[in-house]
């Protein structure tokens, strides 16, 4: 943004033929940059989605537990969604607003062993009652199916993004601009200034939406919703 002035002003003189020789390098310079961005765009959402699908996996099995543990033990049913509700904070509090350690947070480790640790037990409980089985035999799937998508999640090695490609990016979206930059003025300068800015603005833009897409804060909407609608179904129930 500094050298636009500089250039506006013709501070900056390509010299005679500097168009000739600044066409084509803006040219391959924009196709470089714009090739890269595609690249790691794709990748780094496809990695972000890929998160919020497993996150979802394992809300929507444990919602389903949360269904069927009535139907089991009714008993068992206020303090099964008393440890979901402990388990869900805890995620969402250190595995969801921050980076987990792999292996999950210790402290949602803890609500989750507590939580592993009823099931267990009402496994025991319903193994004497044969006329339950139907109804057990759902339960115990949906929670096998919950501890296996969490496994799968605290495990998942996160495809973050590289330093070194986005250091590349930052160096070819700066030299596309300097391009753009250097291209001798026309007549009318506040063209020029427009020109170069538009460009400037277009590659921050991109850089800045390359940046969001990796952070938490583009999963955090969708993952909070997921939340809400297995909140509502404990209450509901």
């Amino acid at each position: 943004m500094l050298i636009v002035p500089l250039v506006v002003r013709k501070r900056i003189d390509v010299g005679e033929g500097g168009m000739e020789m600044l066409d084509p390098l803006s040219g391959f310079l924009s196709t470089a940059f714009t090739m890269l961005l595609a690249f790691i765009i794709v990748n780094v959402w496809t990695e972000q989605v890929n998160k919020l699908q497993i996150f979802g996996n394992e809300v929507l099995f444990l919602e389903e537990s949360v269904l069927a543990v009535k139907l089991v033990d009714a008993e068992a049913d206020v303090e099964y969604k008393q440890h979901v509700i402990e388990y869900l904070d805890m995620v969402e509090k250190y595995e969801l607003e921050q980076i987990p350690p792999m292996g999950g947070a210790p402290q949602a480790n803890e609500k989750f062993e507590e939580l592993e640790a009823m099931v267990d037990a009402e496994y025991a409980k319903i193994a004497k009652r044969l006329d339950a089985a139907d109804v057990a035999a759902v339960f115990f799937a949906e929670t096998e199916s919950f501890f296996n998508a969490r496994e799968e999640r605290v495990n998942h090695a996160p495809l973050e993004l590289d330093v070194i490609f986005a250091g590349i990016l930052v160096v070819l979206g700066l030299l596309t601009v300097l391009c753009v930059l250097l291209m001798p003025a026309t007549s009318a300068p506040w063209l020029k200034y427009a020109q170069s800015l538009s460009v400037a603005v277009a590659v921050g833009l991109m850089l800045g939406l390359i940046l969001y897409v990796a952070s938490n804060s583009f999963t955090a909407l969708p993952e909070e919703r997921q939340l809400a609608r297995i909140e509502a179904v404990i209450k509901a129930e």
